[in-house]
């Protein structure tokens, strides 16, 4: 018989607001997990797990293009419900508020306890626009000279956190 491996992918920011507005990874019932056991799930992919920068929300979420959508996706929406994308990261550190490595380290123990094992995402040019390792380590970017932005400032870019720097853009490709 041929193992055909299942796996749970949840957005978690928005999963755990389910259980309270400021509920924790490591404060996901029991019961979910449970049923995740009974469903004969393998693995629990957690995505959106690492640290963001909130302060870029108001900088890119805003645009006309995207109110739009946010206008078709949810009818009476407010400025607090867009959290930013989870794949715009500053660092690879767990959130704090998901409740940082100690809080993941506790949901892997509980899943693991299930036979359940966790996927965690890890892709590098998943960097958001405003890191602050452009700042503490520029180095692990491609950076070009000012010429090669001023001939295309569509794929180079200078951020505002290291403004003596220009770095190639990897994004969205329609934003």
């Amino acid at each position: 018989m041929i193992y055909h491996p299942s796996i749970y992918e949840i957005n978690t920011r928005i999963f755990l607001k389910r259980f309270g507005s400021n509920t924790k990874l490591d404060e996901i019932p029991d019961s979910f997990l449970d049923q995740l056991c009974d469903k004969r799930i393998d693995y629990l992919w957690v995505m959106g797990i690492w640290k963001t920068c909130p302060s870029s929300v108001e900088k890119y979420c805003f645009e006309e293009g995207l109110i739009r959508d946010y206008d078709k996706a949810l009818k009476n929406w407010q400025k607090e419900d867009v959290i930013g994308s989870p794949f715009a990261i500053d660092t690879y550190e767990a959130d704090e508020t998901l409740g940082g490595i100690e809080s993941l380290i506790e949901l892997k123990s509980r899943l693991n306890k299930r036979g359940i094992k966790l996927i965690l995402d890890f892709i590098p040019n998943h960097f958001n626009a405003d890191t602050t390792l452009l700042k503490t380590k520029p180095e692990i970017f491609l950076s070009v000279d000012k010429e090669s932005y001023i001939k295309d400032s569509h794929t180079y870019y200078q951020p505002d956190i290291n403004e003596e720097k220009f770095f190639a853009h990897g994004r969205h490709p329609f934003f």
